[in-house]
């Protein structure tokens, strides 16, 4: 498992998510409207809210 709170999504593109999150082998990981996507190898998706993105 991986505890994600800030990641870069282009080389000047940053994301600080609201709160941390916890990232499993074989999960996907997006930006999309405003928030981070996580799609877990099951399928199942969880949208997390954002801080801050520049």
């Amino acid at each position: 498992m991986l505890l994600l709170s800030e990641f870069l999504l282009h080389a000047d593109f940053q994301v600080e998510l609201d709160g941390p999150v916890f990232i499993a082998a074989g999960d996907r990981v997006f930006y999309e409207d405003g928030g981070v996507v996580v799609t877990r190898s099951t399928g199942k998706q969880y949208k997390h809210p954002i801080r801050d993105s520049y």
